[in-house]
């Protein structure tokens, strides 16, 4: 059979379900089996309930659970144990409609069963978790360990770089973890339960190693007071939605803005590379200031910026530019325009058809070639080549290495 599905908007998912059903009930009934061992299960949800405090919502697959059992169930810290003290049965569907009396009390259960267990000491129990019946003192250390390693395995705890992630059940978290492995975001330390000062804190340690990674991001679950405050104090983001496609592109969004803030800050420390050529018939003032028009070959023209011939020769900063007498903060590849330079005289410090360079200093020039490469235009690069091969000449074969 095929059924159509969409896992974007869930059309399709319950017939789907009814259709798996339809072919279990008709091909597999013959193979059905009671276990009599000791029961195991999954954690559906853990809530309150008025009259009966804090429940737990279970899905029994394996084995019988009677009323009484002791057994071991993940927690957000450890494994609890605790002992059966009622099990409920959601009533059939003719009589659950009756709002006095949900539920049928039941000395045991045998799998597959769906029910509500009343128990002490589960505050903390981890929606998503393991449940297990302790079935005899002999065997308590070996599934204390057991449900302890299937909880630890899906938290993750490592001194690598990487986001704080917190959901509200297991199956949540490791599903988060999934998408975030696919779209290459590093996870430092993912948990179960609300978002707390000590998930803050964390994201802090890590933003010595990477800031953008400095965040925590919460899958339906609460931030707490005492964390809010501390994120105020830290700077540290939090970022908290229901959906987990949202929650991961909200996260990329911001560390993506912060990225760009930063390159460009970081770009505009440094000197930037040009090429330009004089026009020799437009010397218009030879000194105090020297005025000529120049085209930029390549690169970006700033202000302030020293100049050196293709002769390796250094001569004054660029004390503006102009266009049409209006003054530029900078010119662009095939921008004609008109620079001026004190302190110097043209036909003495330089001729009148002079090919010039921005003069970039050896330490920037690394910046250029590392980090920032990617962000240079392709004019940029041709003329920081030029210039490379030029100070190589003039100075040493592995300048600017």
């Amino acid at each position: 059979a095929i059924v159509p599905t969409s896992a974007k908007t869930g059309e399709g998912i319950s017939t789907l379900l009814m259709v798996l059903m339809g072919l279990v009930q008709q091909y597999l009934t013959a193979n059905l089996q009671f276990s009599e061992g000791p029961a195991k299960g999954v954690v559906l949800e853990v809530k309150k309930e008025k009259g009966q405090g804090i429940t737990m919502d279970i899905l029994i697959y394996d084995g019988v659970l009677q009323k009484g059992d002791d057994f071991y169930v993940g927690g957000l810290e450890k494994p609890i144990k605790s002992k059966v003290r009622a099990i409920l049965r959601p009533k059939p569907l003719d009589e659950i409609r009756d709002p006095r009396q949900k539920f049928d009390s039941e000395d045991f259960v045998s799998a597959a069963a769906g029910i509500k267990i009343l128990a002490p000491n589960i505050d903390d129990v981890v929606a998503g978790s393991p449940f297990k019946v302790i079935s005899s003192p002999s065997e308590e250390e070996k599934i204390y360990a057991e449900i302890d390693d299937e909880v630890q395995a899906i938290r993750i705890k490592t001194d690598k770089a990487g986001v704080v992630l917190k959901a509200d059940t297991l199956g949540s978290l490791e599903a988060l973890e999934n998408h975030f492995s696919l779209n290459d975001v590093k996870i430092s330390i993912a948990d179960v339960g609300p978002i707390k000062k000590e998930d803050v804190i964390n994201a802090n340690i890590v933003k010595s190693f990477d800031r953008y990674s400095a965040a925590v991001l919460g899958f339906n679950v609460k931030i707490l007071p005492e964390a809010q405050e501390q994120a105020l104090t830290d700077n540290i983001r939090i970022f908290t939605n229901n959906v987990i496609y949202r929650l991961l592109e909200d996260y990329i969004e911001y560390a993506e803005v912060r990225k760009a803030e930063d390159t460009a800050k970081g770009l505009s420390e440094l000197i930037l590379p040009a090429k330009l050529q004089m026009f020799p018939d437009f010397v218009f003032r030879n000194s105090d200031p020297a005025v000529f028009g120049v085209k930029v070959l390549a690169g970006t023209l700033l202000p302030k910026v020293q100049l050196i011939t293709d002769k390796g020769k250094k001569i004054r900063r660029v004390h503006q530019i102009q266009d049409k007498g209006k003054t530029l903060e900078r010119a662009e590849k095939d921008s004609e325009v008109a620079i001026s330079i004190r302190g110097i005289e043209i036909g003495k410090d330089i001729g009148r058809d002079e090919t010039l360079f921005v003069s970039v200093p050896e330490s920037h020039v690394r910046q250029l070639l590392g980090k920032f490469v990617d962000e240079l235009t392709t004019d940029q690069k041709s003329a920081l080549r030029e210039y490379i091969i030029l100070m190589r000449k003039v100075n040493h074969p592995w300048w600017g290495m």
